[in-house]
């Protein structure tokens, strides 16, 4: 909330060749969260901080403390009217001249494209939206997560991997567990937990991560993913992960 943080992060990314940032948007059928720092920027337009949104769309939970199914807002996308208002609500950070472009036109990542059954229709209503508003269009980017693959062939411009976590899921794991053995480590970690017994905490080894990165198939459309360490425990105590000897340099 103070105007001097976002001046000091902006010298930071002067100093050390940053292009720009992304935001976490956070977007509940009108209700706004964490949204006060993207507004202050916007009203100071003599920062230079270019920065474009990712719609982290997905419940609101405690997932902090680890109680990931303690959901404090329930995801909810709406129809029609909904997506008309929320674009009128961006549509100001989309017009400002900091906002990152591709071709012109604004930049916006979808986190979770499955979980929204209506994208395809959210996708066209903005695109119809964007060209009334004298935008053009808007360059969509869906997120390639560690979370269910989107089978739909749905009007994405391009896609993100999501990085670490869409390298460890798919190719450090092996494989996605069935019902029953998801049943059994969950009744595992029960026993263990009653008994007070304490699990080891999953991890990686940095540089084959990177190694899987550095394989994947890249084009105009397909965007890289980068990390430069990985520790999630502070947030998920012993669900997390650690990446280890994690040496960016």
């Amino acid at each position: 909330l103070d105007k001097n943080t976002l001046i000091w992060q902006s010298e930071l990314m002067k100093q050390y060749k940053i292009d720009g940032l992304c935001f976490y948007h956070y977007w509940f059928s009108g209700r706004k969260i964490l949204e006060k720092p993207t507004e202050l920027l916007l009203k100071n337009p003599e920062i230079q901080l270019p920065f474009f949104f990712s719609w982290a769309n997905e419940p609101w939970t405690r997932s902090w403390d680890g109680l990931n199914q303690d959901i404090l807002l329930e995801q909810k996308y709406g129809e029609y009217q909904d997506w008309v208002d929320h674009f009128n609500y961006l549509l100001p950070f989309f017009k400002d001249e900091r906002y990152i472009k591709h071709n012109g036109y604004p930049i916006f990542v979808l986190y979770r494209s499955a979980s929204f059954d209506l994208c395809e229709e959210w996708i066209k209503c903005w695109r119809e939206l964007a060209r009334q508003n004298n935008l053009g269009d808007i360059h969509f980017v869906t997120s390639l997560t560690s979370f269910e693959t989107d089978h739909r062939n749905l009007d994405f411009d391009a896609k993100l991997y999501f990085e670490p976590m869409n390298t460890t899921t798919h190719y450090m794991h092996g494989y996605k567990r069935t019902k029953v053995e998801k049943m059994r480590k969950k009744a595992f970690n029960t026993v263990n937990r009653i008994c007070g017994y304490s699990k080891k905490i999953q991890s990686f080894d940095y540089n084959l991560v990177w190694d899987k990165i550095l394989s994947k198939p890249l084009n105009k459309n397909i965007y890289a993913g980068a990390f430069i360490d990985w520790d999630n425990t502070a947030r998920k105590g012993i669900k997390g992960s650690i990446a280890n000897n994690a040496n960016p340099i």
